[in-house]
């Protein structure tokens, strides 16, 4: 099939066809154990599985980086990126991996490499990308299935030279990931790559492996239909504002829908003032060993860490309302303007539009976004210009 192509509910569909008539989402459930094997059992091999395709990832990264062409001195413009055929290499380097696996890990490496090449070979304002132990684990289609046994879902893997059964975690805060789990095992939903990693566990989450440190989750990618569009009636009106998070209104009607988020605000702020607290602790001795500077840069990282997944799961929740909101009204279009963002000013509110316009159009509303007045006009600076300007000459 050509580049961009992909074979959904038994048709062949163009890049333009299948973007309006599907959208690709993902789900993502804990792993409650293995079904065939014992959790130490199924460490090991998660183990030297993670541990492989960390060093797979850096190890193409940086042939990329090696075999791809630097600027020179009279370039004008940011030059086409070298053709590199890296499987049959790291195929043999790396035997462990499927193939599967490692073709799809490594398209996922070219795509993050090309998307950092203008800031990394151009402009030099960036550093090569690096992978972490443990880097996720992808498995295309053809290595996974859907198993149901007494009335719980099991997903049949390969890892290693082996398959597994894991048992996917169910209960009453899994019920939209197991209808989406019923419609692949159906045939009604197109399933795509499954992907194993590991996030950091907390004391509450009562593992039945009895760690703390990590736990286990699958991700399942999955292609959904989108809904009809709606008959263009009303359009919802959505502002940042410098009293509340957002408002919304409805075009031409008087009632105004407030969030006002005041607890966004106080995550923000106490994280910001927690770091802040613990750079004075440290700074104000210098004879600080080392390791206790490595220890406050670890706790920082958490902080940040920490409100980075509330701030994405406040995100989901607050995208959501506004697209119930719009579908109670019959809202055909939703206009997004951020004139304003002295209310939250550091909310990183790209990720909010995103999401709201990945929401919208999986139910057939439109989103139109209007930029502030200092955005209107882009910068004419050669670092200013994307890949694609710069191969016209720019």
């Amino acid at each position: 099939m050509p580049a961009g192509w992909k074979r959904l509910e038994g048709r062949l569909w163009c890049p333009a066809c299948k973007r309006r008539r599907f959208v690709l989402r993902a789900i993502a459930l804990p792993v409650s154990g293995p079904s065939d094997a014992t959790w130490p059992e199924l460490r090991a091999a998660l183990h030297e599985a993670f541990g492989e395709t960390t060093r797979c990832a850096n190890w193409l990264v940086t042939e990329l980086y090696a075999r791809d062409r630097h600027r020179q001195r009279g370039d004008g413009h940011l030059p086409k990126m070298r053709g590199s055929y890296l499987y049959p290499e790291a195929r043999s380097l790396f035997p462990a991996l499927a193939s599967q696996t490692l073709a799809s890990l490594e398209r996922q490496v070219r795509a993050k490499y090309r998307a950092a090449r203008l800031d990394l070979v151009w402009r030099h304002a960036v550093s090569l990308p690096t992978y972490r132990y443990p880097t996720p684990l992808p498995m295309p289609s053809r290595m996974w299935d859907l198993v149901l046994h007494g009335q719980r879902w099991h997903l049949s893997v390969r890892i290693g030279d082996r398959r597994w059964l894991l048992r996917l975690r169910q209960g009453p805060g899994m019920w939209r990931q197991i209808r989406v789990l019923q419609q692949v095992a159906a045939g009604t939903v197109e399933a795509g790559e499954a992907t194993l990693y590991e996030i950091r566990a907390r004391r509450g989450d009562h593992r039945s492996d009895g760690t703390r440190e990590r736990r286990l989750m699958v991700k399942l990618a999955v292609w959904l239909a989108r809904r009809e569009a709606r008959e263009a009636r009303d359009t919802l009106i959505v502002r940042t504002a410098p009293h509340a998070f957002v408002t919304a209104q409805i075009a031409g009607q008087d009632h105004v829908w407030t969030l006002n988020a005041d607890h966004v605000r106080r995550w923000i702020a106490e994280t910001t003032r927690r770091q802040q607290r613990l750079r004075e602790d440290v700074e104000v001795d210098c004879r600080h060993p080392a390791s206790e500077r490595s220890d406050l840069a670890v706790i920082q990282r958490r902080l940040s860490a920490q409100l980075r997944r509330r701030l994405h799961s406040w995100t989901h929740q607050a995208t959501a309302q506004l697209i119930a909101c719009a579908q109670r009204r019959r809202v055909a279009t939703i206009a997004w303007e951020d004139t304003d963002r002295g209310y939250v000013p550091s909310y990183p509110w790209h990720q909010f539009v995103t999401t709201l316009t990945d929401k919208a159009a999986a139910v057939g509303i439109s989103v139109m976004t209007q930029r502030p007045a200092g955005d209107q006009a882009a910068s004419a600076s050669p670092d200013a210009l994307t890949e694609d300007d710069t191969r016209e000459g720019a």
